[in-house]
């Protein structure tokens, strides 16, 4: 709503061309070319198959040592949450 009421307030229009000038909704471009788009866009594709390799495949775990149900079990965990309102609040 707010959103709304400052763009009115400035251009006095809804219209989409309008609206997309003031909101910078333009495709980014090359300052020197002018050309719109370009390759960086594919390194996102192997980033994406990483990401899904390391934490989409159930039977790849992570590190024993972090995992916080083995902490919150063990006398360290214990210690450090004896007393704490506030953490026992959140977990």
């Amino acid at each position: 709503m707010l959103l709304a009421v400052l763009l009115w307030r400035e251009q006095h229009t809804f219209r989409w061309s309008t609206t997309r000038q003031a909101l910078w909704l333009r495709s980014p471009s090359s300052p020197r070319s002018g050309r719109c788009g370009g390759k960086l866009w594919l390194i996102l594709i192997p980033l994406i198959v990483a990401f899904t390799v390391v934490d989409g495949v159930p039977w790849v775990t992570g590190p024993d040592d972090r995992d916080f149900s083995v902490f919150l079990d063990s006398n360290p965990g214990h210690a450090f949450l004896n007393g704490a309102w506030i953490f026992t609040l959140v977990v």
